[in-house]
């Protein structure tokens, strides 16, 4: 058979030279094109935050994309997507594609975070909040990196930096026979969420003792933020301060079950769920006696305990009773860790609250914030980089965990509003992952000083020492299944209920803050004659230690999606589950929604915050009209051969033909 073809060829190539080149031709064309899988490639691209907030806009404020490809090295950037790797990504570099008009920028980000420099980590968390303060119509993507997309990165850079270091004429041949890459998005421009509700969850721990006993408010916030939705998974903030706050409630539900014995988005949650409990008078949460609230935000590492408050208290209140056991538990049990209390005044001139608590300062309760984080300016409280890890760093030897696979509180930086310069990183920079057994200290810590305030230990005499939570399980030890998916629920199982004296706790676990942020009520009483140190240590001895495993659990459970606020809707799977969880130890738990008014919107969020982008292999323009003027070429040759076939057969028949030897 191949004799036979090749035969048919050599016989086409004798007798007619131009039918043979029009075979030929296209052939060779073909067979060097790419080939279709090699032409496109789909991936999933997230963008930056778009919202309003007070009016205010933050963010890009574009969705769409249909340009072609480029890296910050080419001389012109004007109408091109800008493509940046996180190892080469500067804010210098993000203005001069700003300040050139680029079509787009797409930051490419690592699958393995442990890959990356610790500096270059920590830059870019420093970063975040600039990117976000600084409004543009210039679409702006994070994507992870894959192989195909390296290959596109490394083929646009090649060619980007070819142009700049090349003669007029090597620039010039290089464009007409390099290959680009046009980028397109499949979604549509972006639009304002219509009756967006941001839920908040709270429930009640109430004792023995009546119900005009003071309240203590327990606050967490359970959503995540950073400069893109759909990569904020919030594994330090927040998710290890709801996971504390789930902890603090199983603790003391099985205490008060004995007989005897709670964003971000400038916290919008905690605004509204203060407005119902102080401004209503059918809800009675919190018109009654409040001792103090205290705030739970990034407590799952660092090697210091924080109190931020915006007024320092009095002596002999219940606030400063509980800094005094904060005080006295660390000192006592944990002598290696850094506590203080730092106090910063509300700002009302700012666009955005610093902490939490000032929400609660706004409405005159006293309230405080308790972190690990000695400043709020720190980078770690709205990063994509606060994913769940486990670092070298923490002694474990353990291989930091990089994005977790799939996809997912504040707004801006508190300090940095328009117009405001961003103030110096507070060092050491603190890198972002939560490590259990900090996570559990600080959790044995706050539940220690909560049960030495409820039960007023130090005037009782109870040593600096003494620990009320303490290892020893009378009744075994509750274990907790762990999450297999979104949908799993929080579950705990008891061995029987556990009662200790006349101490009256309620706890409201509410979950409040932009998205939501928690607040944990709980009454406490002064009263408890009955209940002695020793006697109270013999029935939480009855009781439980803090479980690790619990609070491993949650936090997996959490930073295994996004919980940005654009996210978390009513009836998300986080929501529920939360719910459940805090039913299993609270009572009277009750959700509420908030949503922005329709005539003046205190905060807008938008959707287009995921979409998929092609990036198609493409000639550049000047490729065109160079094919063009080949094919014109081309078709001259052919009509010339065509008119003048018969001069062209007896030329080309002279030359392949031998000559005939004359004798």
């Amino acid at each position: 058979m191949f004799e036979e073809a090749s035969e048919v060829f050599e016989n086409m190539l004798k007798s007619s030279f131009p039918l043979t080149f029009i075979v030929f031709l296209p052939a060779v064309l073909i067979l060097v094109s790419p080939l279709p899988a090699e032409a496109a490639h789909e991936f999933t691209v997230y963008r930056m935050q778009q919202y309003d907030l007070q009016g205010q806009p933050y963010g890009t404020r574009n969705a769409i994309l249909n340009t072609e490809a480029r890296t910050v090295e080419a001389e012109v950037l004007s109408r091109r997507c800008v493509i940046m790797r996180l190892v080469d990504f500067s804010y210098e570099k993000y203005q001069k594609a700003l300040r050139q008009s680029a079509g787009a920028v797409v930051i490419i980000l690592p699958q393995n975070m442990s890959t990356m420099p610790q500096d270059i980590v920590q830059q870019f968390m420093e970063m975040e909040p600039e990117l976000l303060a600084t409004e543009t119509i210039v679409p702006v993507y994070f994507a992870l990196e894959d192989d195909e997309l390296l290959s596109i990165y490394k083929q646009t850079h090649s060619s980007s930096s070819s142009q700049g270091s090349a003669s007029a004429a090597e620039v010039l041949l290089h464009t007409a026979t390099a290959n680009g890459f046009q980028m397109v998005t499949s979604g549509a421009q972006s639009k304002a969420v219509s009756d967006w509700a941001i839920t908040s969850l709270e429930g009640r721990l109430i004792g023995e003792g009546g119900e005009d006993l003071p309240t203590i408010v327990l606050v967490a916030h359970y959503d995540s933020f950073g400069v893109a939705p759909w990569l904020s998974y919030g594994a330090d903030s927040n998710g290890s301060g709801v996971s504390v706050l789930l902890e603090l409630a199983r603790l003391f539900s099985r205490l008060y079950n004995y007989k005897r014995t709670r964003g971000k988005f400038n916290y919008q949650g905690t605004k509204r769920w203060l407005e119902d409990n102080l401004d209503h008078t059918d809800s009675s949460l919190l018109q009654d006696n409040v001792a103090f609230v205290l705030c739970l935000d990034t407590l799952g590492s660092g090697d210091g305990l924080h109190l931020h408050v915006s007024k320092p208290p009095k002596e002999g209140s219940p606030q400063h009773m509980l800094l005094k056991e904060l005080e006295t538990v660390v000192s006592g049990q944990h002598s290696d860790i850094k506590f203080s209390m730092v106090h910063k005044k509300i700002n009302l001139a700012d666009d955005t609250l610093a902490w939490e608590h000032e929400r609660f300062g706004i409405r005159r309760l006293p309230a405080f914030t308790l972190s690990h984080l000695e400043s709020h300016r720190s980078a770690l409280r709205s990063s994509i980089m606060d994913v769940r890890s486990v670092s070298s760093l923490d002694g474990e030897g353990g291989v930091r965990a990089g994005w977790v696979s799939g996809s997912v509180r504040r707004l801006p930086h508190p300090l940095l509003h328009r117009g405001a310069v961003r103030p110096p990183p507070t060092p050491p920079p603190i890198l972002p992952h939560v490590e259990l057994k900090k996570l559990s200290r600080n959790t044995k810590i706050i539940a220690e000083a909560l049960a030495r305030v409820i039960y007023n230990l130090t005037e009782k005499g109870a040593p600096a020492d003494l620990q009320i939570f303490t290892e020893q399980m009378v009744s075994g030890k509750p274990t907790m299944p762990p999450f297999t998916s979104e949908s799993s629920l929080l579950q705990v199982t008891f061995h029987g209920p556990l009662n200790c004296s006349s101490r009256s706790f309620m706890s409201s676990s509410r979950l409040c803050g932009a998205t939501a942020g928690q607040p944990v009520s709980c009454r406490a009483g002064c009263q408890s004659a009955s209940c002695g140190a020793a006697g109270l240590r013999v029935c939480l001895q009855s009781s439980q230690q803090v479980q690790e495993e619990q609070l491993s659990s949650v936090v997996d459970w959490l930073t295994a999606q996004p919980r940005a606020a654009q996210l978390v809707d009513k009836d998300s799977s986080v929501v529920s589950t939360l719910e459940y969880h805090l039913n299993r130890y609270l009572k009277d738990v009750r959700k509420h929604y908030v949503k922005a008014d329709k005539r003046d919107p205190e905060f807008v969020f938008y959707d287009q915050l995921k979409q998929t982008m092609n990036a198609y292999r493409v000639k550049p323009a000047i490729f065109d009209l160079l094919l063009a003027v080949c094919i014109a070429a081309y078709l001259g040759v052919m009509y010339l051969a065509v008119q003048h076939f018969g001069v062209l057969y007896n030329t080309m028949r002279r030359v392949i033909q031998p000559k005939s030897k004359q004798h």
